[in-house]
């Protein structure tokens, strides 16, 4: 049922005794630092806002116990980490996918909470603070409000969004169940003696609805998010070389990837190493932009229906139409002109709309993430003829997310948010590596973006496909800009953001001083009771 693991290596046991023991041996030891719990659901390794809140947590003077899913690496400052253990929950046995919607729901939740019951109840030593990621609600608001009557702890919870409203894709025929969920939600929440929101529209939404107080802690990326050097660059694109090869759809990426690979084979250049974005010169100290190199445009999706990746794609089969018939019409004027060309007197001006006509880039999509749908688009990818769009859908390791996001030149966030009162973090991420972006458009995006200033919104593919011709129009490869230069205008207008928006000052202003309060109560209770039991102990001897 559980499986146990500490920060420097994954030790896992499908039997519950031999997990309990592994959390046993964890908490024996003692420690002058308060402990907290960090309670996820989800898999640990997917949720950034939680890992950075485990790592301020112990940068704050906590050790930390993550109760998570497992499925991916933290990130790095996590790993081996000595006031981190994480313990990892199993997933249900395979037969409660089996069910059918509901009892499939009720097969999870029951399993989750056994699992829960156990593991903080019993197993987990005991903490000063829990902080809980919601969603999911259920069973995690139970459980984390058992435990703080168990144990006395202070628990808050990290409202992301509403856990009702995202059962509303998957049960809306089940209206009774998302009244349920809610009703379980809103009671369970006001147990909670503090907590954290993402958005002023979440937080004016939860006093007026739930009756629960939260603060706004804004996502914010940490400083792993930068923009790239061109050595980053080289280096990321090179050891990715393989994958784009194996995992790229479209035409114009083998192109590309065929242009870096001659760059890298020129006679006249034996030594000219060459990436899909990037080429070096022997004795060179830095690589340079690649001349002719794609348009490189990131989006990251948990594939799922509040993130409709069927707008990018049709947005991209626009911007591909486009751009080829451009394509073609300079195609066709440069052979008119070089016909018209001996006609003409050596001082004449040309007409050729060769001259004057527009030109578009090569764009490679690189989407990032895991989820449901994924199967389902790039099998329809794989069906389509495009020439100037291309397509790879990465896995990418916590240290070279931040540096896919620094290498690109616009990213595109599709998050449509099922409650309109929470913000997609991937803008976040893309904003601290420098990255503008298109987003689409909902209630309370202006909180995050500002239109014209460090990003595009649009609602419909039509838009998005606009928007893509009109920031790439006239590409240049080494600026990384397009013709009209509103590209690097927006990309400017994010870099002027950039002071006030790291994690860290963020999360020492709002989050820090709660965490001080509990950590110095917890010191009191401790010194209380080691004094009451010296007592006791001295009374007993007399």
């Amino acid at each position: 049922m559980l499986q146990a693991a500490s920060a420097n290596g994954l030790h896992s046991s499908s039997s519950t005794n031999s997990s309990s023991s592994n959390s046993s041996s964890m908490a024996t030891p003692p420690s002058s630092r308060p402990r907290a719990w960090v309670v996820v659901l989800g898999i640990f390794g997917c949720c950034p806002r939680m890992q950075y809140h485990t790592l301020s947590l112990i940068e704050h003077g906590y050790s930390v116990s993550v109760v998570a899913q497992p499925g991916s690496e933290p990130i790095a400052p996590l790993r081996n980490n000595p006031h981190l253990d994480i313990h990892y929950v199993a997933a249900p046995p395979a037969w409660a996918a089996r069910l059918p919607s509901v009892l499939g729901l009720l097969a999870k939740a029951s399993w989750q909470l056994a699992v829960l019951l156990w593991l903080m109840l019993v197993a987990l030593p005991r903490p000063a603070a829990m902080l809980l990621q919601n969603p999911p609600a259920i069973p995690t608001m139970l459980v984390c409000w058992l435990a703080m009557l168990r144990h006395r702890a202070v628990w808050v919870v990290d409202w992301h969004n509403l856990a009702y409203s995202m059962m509303q894709y998957k049960h809306a025929k089940h209206g009774w169940l998302i009244s349920i969920s809610k009703g379980i939600e809103r009671t369970l929440g006001r147990q909670a003696q503090a907590g954290f929101c993402v958005t002023e529209a979440m937080q004016a939404f939860l006093q007026a609805e739930f009756g629960v107080r939260a603060a706004v802690l804004y996502d914010r990326p940490p400083d792993q998010f930068h923009p790239c050097s061109a050595a980053e660059k080289h280096e990321l694109f090179g050891r990715l070389h393989q994958q784009l090869q194996q995992d790229g759809i479209g035409q114009c990426l083998q192109r590309q990837l065929a242009a870096a690979a001659e760059c890298s084979s020129s006679k006249q250049q034996q030594q000219q190493l060459a990436t899909l974005l990037t080429v070096q010169a022997a004795g060179s100290k830095q690589p340079v932009p690649r001349p002719g190199r794609p348009a490189l445009v990131v989006s990251s999706t948990s594939w799922t229906p509040d993130e409709d990746f069927g707008i990018l794609l049709e947005a991209a089969q626009l911007y591909d139409a486009a751009a080829a018939a451009a394509a073609a019409a300079a195609a066709a004027a440069a052979d008119g002109g070089s016909k018209q060309g001996s006609s003409k007197k050596a001082g004449s001006s040309s007409s050729s709309s060769s001259s004057s006509g527009k030109s578009y880039p090569d764009v490679l999509f690189v989407i990032t993430g895991r989820g449901p749908q994924r199967e389902m688009y790039l099998s329809r990818i794989r069906q389509l003829q495009l020439s100037k769009v291309a397509f790879c859908s990465v896995w990418l390791e916590p240290d070279d997310y931040p540096l896919m996001l620094g290498a690109a030149d616009l990213g595109v966030s599709l998050h449509m948010s099922s409650s309109g009162i929470d913000l997609p973090m991937k803008v976040v991420d893309m904003f601290g590596s420098g990255l503008p972006v298109c987003a689409a458009d909902f209630k309370c995006i202006g909180e995050l973006i500002t239109e014209g200033k460090t990003g595009l919104l649009f609602s419909s593919a039509e838009q998005l496909a606009q928007q893509l011709l009109q920031l790439l129009e006239g590409f240049d490869a080494v600026a990384g800009s397009g013709a009209n230069g509103q590209l690097a205008q927006l990309r400017a207008g994010v870099a002027r953001t950039q002071s006030s928006w790291r994690w860290r000052d963020n999360w020492d202003k709002v989050a820090a001083p709660l965490f001080a309060r509990i950590a110095n109560a917890a010191g009191g209770s401790s010194s209380k009771a080691a004094s009451s039991a010296g007592k006791r102990k001295a009374k007993k001897q007399a």
